[in-house]
C-alpha cells in the first residue's frame, strides 16, 4: 500500500533512531512491576471508575487502585466521594467486591460496628466507653471519619492521585481539555460497561491501544489498510497525553439509514474524526462525533490486568427505550473489538516468556507512540 507524503505522520520529538522494544523481563518481572506501580501509578493521576456506574444516591463501588483499597460513594445529596476502604478504628476493609452495591444506611464495619455516612462522617461507635449509645467527643469524632482520597471528575471519569502530590488535575488535563473544548462532555450517557480480566502486562494493553498498524488485520470489521491508514496524524499534547486522529473515520454515516445524536458545534477537523488519546499511565480514550469509549487499566501483577470498558452515547434521547436495539449493537461492537484485543494481548504476554523477545525491533513509521510510552516509563522508574 502506498501512503502519500501528506498522509505520513510527523516524526515525534525525540524519537530514538534504531530504538528497540522494552526487554521481555519488563513484562514479567515482579520487581519491575512493583517499581512501575510505585513510580507510574502512585505518583500521578490515574483513572479508577466512572460516576455513572453509581446511578443513584446510596450506591457505593469498591475499587482497587494500584494495590490500595478504595471506595467510591454517592451520598444522599447525590455527591460523589472517594475514600480509603478501611475502618478508622482498626483498619479493617469495609466493603468487598468490585461491582456497584446499594448501601441502605451506614457503611458498617463488621469488626466492631463502627458506622460511617456516605459523605465519610463517623456516625456510630457502639459501646465506645462500654455504654450502649456512647460516642467519642467531637474532637475525636471529627478526626475519625473515612480518610478521603484526592480525586477529580472529568468526562464522567473519576481520577485519583494516591500520593497527593501531583500537579492540580486542571493543569494535568488542560492540553486535552483545550483540544476537546468543543465537545460538550456533559452530554455523555453511559450506554455500556464491562469488565475484563486479561492475562497480560498493563504496558502491552497501552502499546496495543497506541498501535494503528494492527487494526486492519485484527479488527477487519473496521476497514482495510487503504481505508484505515489514510490521513492518519499523530498528536502530542504533553509528556503524558498523546495519540492519533483518523479524520475520516465516521464518513460512512452520510450513507447510513440512522445517524445517532452528534455532539453539537463540532469543529470541522473533528466532524468525521476518531480522536484516540492515551493519558499516562492507564486511561485509554476514543471520541467520535457520536460516542466516547474509555478503557481504564488496573494492573494486578506482571501478567494480569483488569480492564474497565465504558461506552458513552450523546444525550438523553439516545437512552430511550426505542433505541435499545441500537445500544445493543453499539455494545456488541465495543465488546467484539476489545475481545479481539484481549486475545492478542495474551499472545503478546506469552511471547515475553522467552528472552528471544528482547530482539523485538520497532518499525519507526508505526511505533512512534509505543516508543514514546516506553521512554515515559523509563523516565519514571529511573527518577
Amino acid at each position: 500500500m502506498a501512503i502519500s507524503a501528506s498522509d505520513t505522520p510527523k516524526q515525534p520529538p525525540g524519537f530514538m533512531e534504531g530504538a528497540t522494544c522494552l526487554p521481555a523481563r519488563s513484562y514479567t518481572s515482579r520487581e519491575q512491576f512493583d517499581r512501575e506501580i510505585e513510580c507510574c501509578f502512585r505518583t500521578g493521576w490515574i483513572s479508577i471508575a466512572t460516576t455513572q456506574q453509581l446511578l443513584s444516591p446510596g450506591e457505593i463501588l469498591p475499587v482497587n487502585a494500584a494495590g490500595e483499597p478504595l471506595i467510591i460513594t454517592r451520598d444522599s445529596k447525590n455527591q460523589v466521594h472517594v475514600f480509603y476502604n478501611i475502618c478508622r478504628h482498626r483498619g479493617l476493609k469495609l466493603v468487598d467486591g468490585e461491582l456497584p452495591q446499594k448501601c441502605s444506611g451506614l457503611l458498617s464495619c463488621p469488626y466492631h460496628s463502627w458506622g460511617y455516612a456516605l459523605d465519610g462522617r463517623l456516625m456510630a461507635t457502639p459501646y465506645f466507653d462500654s455504654n450502649k449509645d456512647s460516642f467519642p467527643d467531637n474532637t475525636i469524632k471529627e478526626k475519625s471519619g473515612l480518610l478521603p482520597i484526592r480525586f477529580a471528575v472529568w468526562a464522567d471519569i473519576i481520577f485519583v492521585n494516591l500520593s497527593g502530590k501531583a500537579q492540580p488535575f486542571e493543569e494535568f488535563i488542560a492540553p486535552l481539555q483545550q483540544r476537546w473544548h468543543h465537545f460538550d462532555l456533559s452530554l455523555l450517557r453511559l450506554a455500556y460497561s464491562n469488565r475484563y480480566t486479561v492475562s497480560s502486562n498493563w504496558k502491552l494493553a497501552c502499546e496495543n491501544f497506541l498501535d494503528t498498524y494492527h487494526v486492519p488485520w485484527v479488527h477487519s470489521r473496521l476497514g482495510g489498510p487503504d481505508e484505515m491508514f489514510s490521513g492518519l496524524e499523530f498528536t502530542y499534547l504533553s509528556d503524558d497525553i498523546f495519540g492519533f486522529i483518523k479524520p475520516d473515520f465516521d464518513r460512512g454515516r452520510d450513507q447510513a439509514e440512522f445517524v445517532p445524536t452528534l455532539f453539537p458545534g463540532i469543529e470541522t477537523r473533528f466532524e468525521y474524526a476518531l480522536d484516540l488519546v492515551f493519558i499516562f499511565p492507564n486511561t485509554l480514550l476514543m471520541i467520535t462525533p457520536s460516542w466516547l469509549q474509555l478503557i481504564s487499566l488496573a494492573p494486578q501483577g506482571p501478567a494480569l490486568t483488569h480492564e474497565l470498558l465504558a461506552g458513552y452515547l450523546v444525550g438523553d434521547a439516545m437512552m430511550s427505550d426505542s433505541l435499545e436495539e441500537y445500544r445493543a449493537g453499539f455494545a456488541e461492537l465495543l465488546n467484539e473489538i476489545n475481545t479481539q484485543d484481549v486475545v492478542i494481548l495474551e499472545k503478546l504476554q506469552a511471547g515475553r516468556k522467552t528472552a528471544a523477545a528482547d530482539h523485538g525491533q520497532y518499525a519507526p513509521y508505526w511505533d512512534q507512540l509505543s516508543e514514546r510510552l516506553a521512554q515515559r516509563i523509563l523516565r519514571a522508574v529511573k527518577a
